[in-house]
């Protein structure tokens, strides 16, 4: 099985040059509470590591904030996958405060719209086998131009591309590499990334028909939800 010294959702290029290498220092707390939220003070290695340790968070929480805050598609397929997954957990955030005005914390929970925060996110990482997520500040980051990596002090170990696009470092995503990790085909994929794009779209419309007061019950809100959810994930 595939995997970077992210998650097995991240990709590996080569970056061209070197033009500056960090040394390790102690692991510092990433907050993932709500929106990512970039640091106000910040320098290239700074917010390269910021992508990172987002990158880490997203891949297991999702939700958390959208994918295309903290990495970039290399072909068409990766592109419309990040666009897609981002405008899926940008739609369920909307959907907490018509839902919560509505039908207040039980709809939250019937439709799982409780975000982690930071010491959750992090648990969560921990106790799914990702204890090096605390350890990016380990990692040695090469910053040349627009260009960056980073690499484990384990000479042997595979670096991880980074770009600055439109002024913010993001992942290189690995369509291939993501794909081939949970035994997709490229085709399984585009039909994934159409699922996504789909249940955005519903949920959007979830939201206004919650608000609207469609639903009378908080029973039948939560069904709606669930059904749309299951576009995306079946055994929701």
């Amino acid at each position: 099985m595939r995997r970077s010294i992210l998650i097995r959702c991240v990709i590996v290029v080569v970056a061209g040059g070197v033009a500056a290498i960090a040394c390790t220092r102690a692991a510092t707390p990433f907050d993932v509470s709500g929106a990512a939220t970039r640091p106000t003070s910040r320098n290239d290695v700074s917010d390269v590591r910021w992508a990172l340790k987002a990158a880490r968070v997203w891949a297991l929480t999702r939700a958390v904030f959208p994918l295309d805050e903290c990495a970039y598609g290399q072909d068409d397929d990766g592109r419309r996958f990040i666009q897609a997954a981002s405008d899926y957990t940008k739609a369920q955030r909307a959907l907490v405060e018509p839902i919560k005005a509505r039908f207040g914390d039980a709809g939250l929970d019937g439709l799982r719209l409780r975000f982690p925060t930071q010491a959750e996110a992090q648990s969560r990482l921990q106790s799914a086998g990702f204890r090096d997520f605390i350890e990016v500040d380990a990692l040695a980051i090469t910053v040349h131009g627009d260009d960056a990596s980073a690499r484990a002090p384990d000479p042997s170990g595979r670096a991880a591309t980074l770009k600055r696009v439109s002024g913010v470092w993001k992942l290189a995503f690995d369509t291939d590499g993501f794909a081939a990790d949970r035994g997709w085909s490229r085709d399984k994929l585009r039909l994934t990334t159409a699922a996504y794009a789909k249940t955005a779209r519903d949920l959007e419309t979830l939201g206004k028909d919650i608000a609207v007061g469609k639903f009378k019950t908080v029973d039948e809100a939560v069904a709606a939800g669930q059904n749309i959810e299951r576009q995306v994930y079946p055994n929701w």
